[in-house]
């Protein structure tokens, strides 16, 4: 998903009301995501903001419609270019 970038700071996201705090350092969870942006949204223009919604939106269309669960939202921040790679990750599997 990163194309062969360095990326050293890279989150998995599910939205967990309970504490998810990763020990990983490769891998962080959802607490480490918020320590990390002190509980701020990321800066995003208005135009990304947009492509990142309808992109969100497609992605568990498809994945509801699919009968998919338990998906997450990667995280990845580009130090040196100053971006954010996003995307929805799942191993594809019907629930039981």
């Amino acid at each position: 998903m990163f194309c062969g970038r360095d990326i050293p700071t890279i989150f998995d996201l599910k939205g967990a009301s309970r504490t998810r705090l990763g020990e990983d350092k490769n891998v962080m969870w959802d607490f480490n995501f918020m320590n990390f942006t002190q509980g701020f949204p990321l800066p995003l223009e208005n135009s990304s903001k947009q492509r990142l919604s309808k992109a969100i939106h497609n992605d568990t269309l498809f994945l509801y419609h699919s009968d998919i669960v338990g998906y997450s939202v990667l995280v990845g921040i580009d130090e040196k270019n100053n971006e954010l790679i996003i995307g929805i990750i799942d191993y594809l599997r019907r629930p039981r």
